[in-house]
């Protein structure tokens, strides 16, 4: 549900804002993932059509729970339905559902640039960057990093990941050799998307190759 008012009456509703940050949080049981992305949210109101500024932390949430294919299919419909349509900025109105007449004009400012960048440019990068390439830092050793790909329908990603110790490359392909190339000072632990299995940890500098 969604929690309580400042009151202390509870709010009865089920939001999906309450379900992302309970996933997030530790809150939200594993086993309930599954029943949550297929049944639950789905069957939320609005939910398909509308967006919000927290929608970074929700596709963290997406990506803790191993729903990146989901979250790449709503990437590819919202912000590939947007190029589709010849945007080359952010609509002003960013709905999804919205008319072509809508998306144009918002807040009443015809042809104004968007408000919403947080919402707009930050959601498709950790998609990307925590999602495909399944790049995070310890919190323990900060030169510390795992990558963890998943390429869902993709059959190739090319990357260059900025850290403080210069830049991480990528190039993961599904048929052919992948490789990675890491800078000096960090190490960097490699895991199988499938198994969460450690496939090489790596502490000099250099271009090691592996396979997907």
């Amino acid at each position: 549900i969604n929690g309580y008012y400042p009151d202390g009456e509870k709010d009865n509703r089920i939001s999906h804002h309450a379900q992302f940050w309970g996933i997030y949080t530790d809150m939200f049981p594993d086993s309930a993932y599954k029943n949550l992305f297929e049944n639950i949210l789905p069957q939320m109101t609005y939910y398909q059509e509308t967006y919000s500024i927290e929608k970074g932390y929700e596709y963290l949430s997406f990506i803790k729970a191993n729903q990146v294919d989901k979250l790449m299919a709503i990437i590819n419909d919202v912000w590939g339905g947007w190029v589709d349509k010849g945007f080359t900025r952010f609509p002003e109105n960013i709905f999804p559902k919205a008319n072509r007449q809508q998306q144009l004009s918002f807040y009443d400012r015809p042809f104004g640039m968007s408000l919403c960048h947080p919402c707009n440019g930050v959601p498709p990068i950790i998609a990307i960057l925590h999602g495909v390439l399944g790049f995070s830092q310890s919190d323990q050793k900060i030169n510390e990093y795992t990558i963890k790909p998943d390429l869902v329908d993709l059959k190739w990603v090319d990357a260059r990941i900025p850290v403080k110790e210069g830049y991480i490359g990528l190039h993961i392909n599904k048929e052919n050799t992948s490789f990675i190339e890491i800078p000096k000072n960090c190490s960097i632990t490699l895991l199988d998307f499938k198994t969460s299995k450690v496939k090489m940890k790596l502490d000099k500098a250099g271009k090691y190759d592996f396979s997907y």
